[in-house]
């Protein structure tokens, strides 16, 4: 597509400035990590950037796997963004990332309390669980995720850029089959990490629901991409071809619907831990709300965050995407779709500073500075492998035209 040249010669440029900014702050980040006598810190910084840039690429595997399966008009934008993010390179890229997090002598010890087997013996309720929380299945169940989704990745990129050449309709079967079979494996191996990785942070905690929250959460981050990505490129060739309101309508209603999905099932999480009011589950709620630490005024303010979390992830994109304005509009789909990016970050956040960081106080935890430089080091590493892969191939697939048809009918 010699329409795309200009895009892509952007995209290049982007893509230069995103691996400076990587490399600048893996550095910082490891001056910090090796001059601060706490290492612990600079490592919960670095969990915090691989959760939530991890949790980017797997929402994009979601998507990816959903638009083969529906063959959705508004997928025809964001398929090729959701192959750069999610394909097999940036699933190799993320077992090299948490290496620092995995590995025994270094992350696992520091961030899990399971770890320590004697620990799990001294309480009845953990020693029941010790069959699930080991070193051994941690890597295994990652291991196993990770491979099943670069596999499924490869499959669907491949299909994708192969009916790009050959313009065989019989790639949609392909792509439809694997991908309604890839939306099963999706949750279950989501699920999988998603207990490993973060829930486990508290072994007190259990919820199976957990899992499902974290997908979609995943899923708003990818969607955010995609429509930020397309958007703000709106001007510029091939995107000015297809961006239209009814574009804009249909990227809306995903947002208000993965919105809605996101609230019931967090919802429905909160309501089954206080109706059941068990003593272990409990704590999980009272630290990110403050109410464990009233007395020590410190971390009263992890509750501002809660607050901060509900009213932007569900109330505001909620009540701005039920108007059809909003959803007509670039502009103001821009602004949803920066808002939702920004509280997804804030998000994650929520779901694993309150555990390592009971103490501080949300206002306490911002100040570790070795955070905003493993976010940024992660982040900046992760986007030039997105826009590098972004570079190969045609911004829009050549093999479906919805699109370009609905533009010029």
């Amino acid at each position: 597509m010699n329409e795309d040249s200009q895009s892509l010669d952007l995209i290049r440029k982007r893509q230069w400035t995103a691996g400076l900014i990587g490399i600048v702050g893996m550095i910082l980040w490891a001056v910090g990590f090796f001059a601060e006598h706490d290492h612990k810190q600079a490592l919960y910084g670095y969990f915090f950037g691989f959760i939530f840039w991890a949790s980017l690429t797997i929402g994009c595997l979601g998507i990816m796997s959903l638009q083969g399966a529906v063959k959705a008009t508004w997928g025809v934008a964001v398929v090729r963004i959701m192959e750069a993010a999610a394909g097999p390179s940036m699933m190799l890229l993320l077992l090299v990332l948490i290496i620092p997090i995995a590995a025994p002598g270094i992350g696992l010890g520091v961030l899990y309390k399971w770890v320590d087997v004697n620990y799990m013996l001294s309480d009845p309720v953990l020693r029941h669980k010790l069959f699930f929380l080991t070193p051994k299945g941690f890597w295994i169940r990652t291991l196993i995720a990770g491979v099943l989704w670069t596999l499924w990745s490869y499959i669907l990129k491949r299909s994708s850029r192969r009916q790009d050449t050959s313009l065989d309709n019989k790639e949609w079967d392909l792509r439809a089959n694997w991908g309604a079979v890839g939306l099963v494996m999706f949750f279950i191996t989501v699920t999988m990490v998603a207990t490993d990785w973060v829930m486990s942070i508290n072994p007190y905690y259990f919820s199976t629901i957990y899992g499902i929250i974290f997908a979609i959460g995943a899923g708003l981050s990818a969607m955010s991409l995609a429509v930020l990505f397309i958007l703000i490129n709106s001007d510029m060739p091939p995107y000015r071809a297809i961006v239209t309101p009814k574009l804009t309508r249909d990227l809306g209603n995903v947002f208000l619907a993965l919105t809605m999905l996101w609230a019931y099932t967090t919802l429905s999480q909160f309501l089954i831990t206080w109706q059941g009011n068990l003593p272990l589950e409990v704590p999980y709620y009272q630290h990110r709300t403050g109410l464990s630490f009233g007395t020590a005024g410190k971390g009263m303010d992890w509750n501002v965050l809660s607050s901060l979390v509900i009213l932007f992830q569900f109330f505001v994109p909620f009540l701005a995407l039920l108007a059809p304005r909003t959803k007509r509009v670039v502009r103001n789909m821009i602004w949803v779709a920066l808002t939702i990016g920004v509280v997804r970050i804030f998000t994650v956040y929520w779901l694993i500073f309150p555990d390592l960081r009971p103490n501080e106080g949300f206002g306490g935890s911002l100040t570790h500075w070795t955070d905003y430089a493993a976010f940024f080091g992660i982040g900046g590493i992760w986007l030039w492998t997105f826009l590098y892969n972004m570079s190969q191939a045609p911004l829009l697939p050549k093999y479906d035209t919805r699109l370009m048809e609905v533009e010029h009918a």
